[in-house]
């Protein structure tokens, strides 16, 4: 009885001084958080055993996903043998046509084992070479570009400030024939916009009809060109043998342009422009043949066939398909009868 009364006091000792321990610290010090830091343990432990387990369940299915990664096991998966044969069969017609393209590559190959595709790489400095070339020339074009749309901008002001002028007064600069070692008293016709055919060639028939007139001379320029054309074909008409050289040049002419309103304050104003001119020396004695420009006489007669042999086509196409084509047919034989037999 005594041995235990004596347990039990020590036992009770023990667990105030385990209280006194546990509740309080040392003198000064705070009671000690220990069930907080008890239950962080808990935690801790619970999470370590809970990945454990995860760990085991991963471990177990290592072997299924080695399965499923195996490539075999995917075909078998995804596409069943009889799948495979129906796309073996569905490619039964484009196999033939395969293996005719690739016979015609095998029949094609020395082709490409020629020199020319196997200098192909050769070629690539010069093709570069051209590109550069190609991009300079682009540069160029936009520089062109901008200059004309330049030209075009002053144009355009030139153009609505010349609204405000009149022409009144054209000037023609003097130009020496080009034809060198002329008679001093060579007859010149001088054709103009507004010269009468009739009376140029009255005119000069009645002088060339006579024998110690030799040489005339036919010019124009601007719009009177083709009217001197037809003054000269019209003579060679009318008096054969009559050797020809034919020469083009251009000819300066100024132009006075004054302003409309005077009280405007404007000045007036000189352009110059060159116009295109020909001059035709028909004569009666022969002319160096060598000389540029220069026709024989009856030269005309192959060109006057061909262009009647292209008129007459040109009328029975307009005869069969009728319309206005139809209509027209009947003005060309009398012009295509005038110049043959003169006006």
């Amino acid at each position: 009885m005594a041995a235990g009364a004596a347990e039990l006091r020590r036992l009770q000792w023990r667990l105030e001084e385990l209280e006194q321990r546990v509740g309080l610290g040392g003198e000064g010090c705070g009671p000690r958080k220990v069930a907080e830091e008890l239950v962080k343990v808990q935690v801790t432990l619970n999470n370590i055993a809970g990945k454990r387990e995860r760990i085991k369940i991963l471990f177990k299915k290592i072997e299924d996903v080695i399965k499923y990664l195996d490539p075999q096991y995917i075909d078998r998966m995804a596409v069943p043998d009889a799948m495979k044969l129906q796309f073996i069969l569905a490619e039964e017609q484009a196999i033939p046509a395969r293996a005719a393209l690739l016979e015609q590559v095998k029949n094609l190959q020395p082709i490409l084992d020629s020199t020319s595709i196997q200098a192909v790489p050769d070629h690539a400095a010069k093709l570069q070479r051209l590109s550069q070339i190609h991009i300079q020339q682009q540069e160029k074009r936009h520089d062109l570009t901008d200059s004309v749309k330049t030209l075009l901008e002053d144009y355009n002001k030139m153009h609505c400030r010349m609204e405000n002028y009149k022409k009144t007064k054209i000037v023609e600069k003097p130009c020496p024939p080009p034809f060198t070692d002329l008679p001093a008293d060579i007859i010149e016709m001088k054709v103009k916009d507004g010269s009468k055919i009739r009376n140029l060639m009255g005119y000069a028939m009645s002088k060339m009809e006579q024998d110690s007139v030799r040489q005339i001379l036919f010019s124009g320029s601007g719009k009177a060109v083709s009217k001197t054309i037809t003054c000269v074909e019209i003579m060679k008409r009318r008096l054969k043998e009559l050797h020809q050289i034919t020469k083009v040049l251009f000819k300066q002419i100024e132009e006075i342009w004054e302003p409309i309103v005077p009280e405007a304050g404007l000045d007036a104003l000189t352009v110059k422009r060159n116009i295109p001119a020909i001059c035709v020396l028909l004569s009666k004695d022969a002319l160096d043949p060598q000389e540029p420009g220069y026709q024989a006489p009856g030269s005309f007669d192959a060109f006057w066939t061909e262009t009647l042999k292209a008129e007459s086509q040109g009328q029975m196409k307009r005869k069969q398909g009728g319309g206005r084509g139809a209509g027209s047919t009947g003005k060309h034989p009398r012009s295509t009868r005038g110049m043959a037999g003169g006006p």
